[in-house]
């Protein structure tokens, strides 16, 4: 599986060297730290190599149908040494239907500066060899965090983004109901235990209640009869539909409603008065 890099040391990678010119003139400063007007300071002398993960601006297939070019804004652009010098990299990874993509950078320049200094910045290409024809794959990065889709006729790729679409699966998102399994897989997708059970729920659109067995998730899961922590820590969960998902507006203990009323007002509280008291 694929290791995403951002701003942490790594390993180079094979790549195209690219840099930059120097800034505008500057005054620099004579060993005693006074100023030496006229003098010109080139970008500081090159640090130790470090690699970082770089933004991705823009995909589109390469003119061979087996290669993508990837677009990254504000690295140096070519023609210099030293400090402003990058090396372009990448890391790939691929499953049946889909391809991961990270876009890296190694830098001398002191602390990883990002603004390069004074280094003249533009948008540089990387074209990242697939050894086989694309296939209609997603492209999913990490920086930024998303789903790239194919366009039509080798035109460029495109961000699924919602509402139109939902980066989990690639597609138009339906709009959630109280009879499928949206509201299930929103519960399961808080920060909660792993082993956590879902119990009582009421749902009338756009709200739902569902109560959270957290303290299931307290025993890891054997097999050998009921789980143990089951029942001693329950919470009650509010939600909203909201298009395409549910969100969580508010939590309580205790019996009925809790305090959700002064949290959200609106909420109907004839989903939650009679269902029966937490642990």
């Amino acid at each position: 599986m694929l290791r995403w890099v951002r701003r942490t040391a790594a390993i180079t990678l094979a790549a195209a060297v690219v840099a930059c010119g120097h800034g505008d003139a500057v005054t620099s400063t004579g060993g005693d730290g006074a100023a030496s007007p006229g003098s010109v300071a080139g970008p500081p002398p090159p640090g130790p190599p470090q690699t970082f993960g770089a933004e991705i601006a823009g995909i589109r297939p390469g003119a061979d149908g087996q290669s993508l070019v990837a677009s990254v804004d504000g690295l140096p652009v070519e023609g210099a040494e030293g400090a402003c010098a990058v090396e372009l990299g990448r890391n790939l990874d691929f499953e049946a239907d889909r391809i991961y993509l990270t876009v890296t950078y190694v830098t001398h320049y002191p602390d990883g500066d990002p603004a390069f200094g004074g280094c003249e910045t533009s948008t540089r290409d990387i074209t990242v060899d697939l050894g086989g024809p694309l296939a209609g794959r997603h492209v999913l990065t990490q920086i930024p965090a998303g789903r790239w889709i194919p366009g039509a006729d080798s035109q460029p790729y495109g961000r699924c983004e919602p509402p139109v679409c939902d980066p989990a699966t690639g597609v138009a998102p339906l709009p959630v109901t109280c009879d499928d399994s949206t509201l299930a897989d929103a519960a399961r997708s808080r920060d909660v235990p792993r082993h956590a059970g879902l119990g009582n729920s009421h749902c009338e659109l756009p709200w739902a209640v569902i109560d959270i067995d957290v303290g299931a998730g307290a025993c890891p899961a054997t097999g050998d009869g009921p789980n143990p922590c089951a029942g001693t820590n329950i919470r009650r969960t509010y939600w909203r539909a909201d298009g395409y998902t549910w969100r969580q507006v508010g939590s309580s203990t205790g019996s009925g409603c809790g305090d959700i009323a002064t949290i959200v007002p609106d909420f109907p509280r004839h989903l939650c008065e009679d269902m029966p008291p937490l642990p």
